[in-house]
This record gives C-alpha cells, sequence and structure tokens, in this order.
C-alpha cells in the first residue's frame, strides 16, 4: 500500500513553498509534501494548505527577511526558419542550432 501511495504521489519530503502574491515574494520553509521522484511535482495535504495560508494571510512575522534582485526578460525575437535552442547538459548551457 505505501510503495502504491509512493509511486502515485511521491515520497514525503520537505519543501521550499513560494508565492508571490500583491506584489510581495512568500517564502516558507521546510512544509511537509510529496514530491514526484520524476517530475518534481509537489503535492500539499489541504490541512498543509490551509496553514500556508493562514501564515501568510494572517501576517504571521517571519523569522527573518531576504532581499532578492529581480530582472526583466530580455526581448525574445520572433522565430525564423534557424534558431538556437539552449539546453543544459552536464550542468552548462550549450547552445543547439535548428533548421
Amino acid at each position: 500500500m505505501i510503495a502504491e501511495i509512493q509511486e502515485k504521489f511521491g515520497t514525503e519530503q520537505t519543501v521550499t513553498y513560494t508565492l508571490l502574491k500583491d506584489g510581495k515574494f512568500y517564502i516558507i520553509e521546510h512544509v511537509p509534501a510529496r514530491v514526484d521522484a520524476e517530475s518534481g511535482e509537489q503535492y500539499f495535504s489541504p490541512q498543509t494548505m490551509e496553514r500556508l495560508q493562514q501564515m501568510i494571510w494572517g501576517q504571521r512575522k517571519p523569522i527573518r527577511v531576504l532581499q532578492t534582485p529581480v530582472y526583466q526578460s530580455f526581448y525574445f525575437a520572433p522565430l525564423t526558419s534557424r534558431f538556437v535552442c539552449v539546453k543544459l547538459v552536464n550542468k552548462f548551457l550549450a547552445p543547439t542550432t535548428y533548421e
């Protein structure tokens, strides 16, 4: 039974939950979730989601505040008959040209 649950819903882990709400970025660490090993998809119980909402909407005082840079994406040119795709190869970005 446990193996079937793990196969369907992943293994129980603690994760970092993030949310962008009203121009503010919220980070909640050590949140219990089931994580699919293949896709990385995270599944939260209804009780966990309720507690997360209470923490965020209840304006609970954070344990620390982080400052993080924000970048705007560069202009994306329309695709032509030839384009370059960047893929991750051994932790390095490697451009590949397609015709």
